[in-house]
């Protein structure tokens, strides 16, 4: 490989990794995915909580 062509490929590859997706996640989006989270499965879990307690009252009475 001649010199010239490794000079025009550093360029070509210094640019490929500048240009790399980085993910970053701060303490905010965790926040707003909690809350998210929150209020899709809350009232869910909420209801089920509420029927096992039910139901192990209803166990207990057998």
């Amino acid at each position: 490989m001649n010199y010239k062509f490794r000079f025009a490929l550093i360029p070509i590859l210094l640019g490929l990794l500048a240009c790399r997706p980085v993910w970053t996640i701060g303490w905010t989006e965790f926040l707003i995915l909690g809350v998210i989270l929150l209020l899709l499965i809350g009232p869910s879990l909420w209801r089920f909580s509420r029927r096992y307690k039910k139901f192990k009252k209803y166990e207990k009475e057998k």
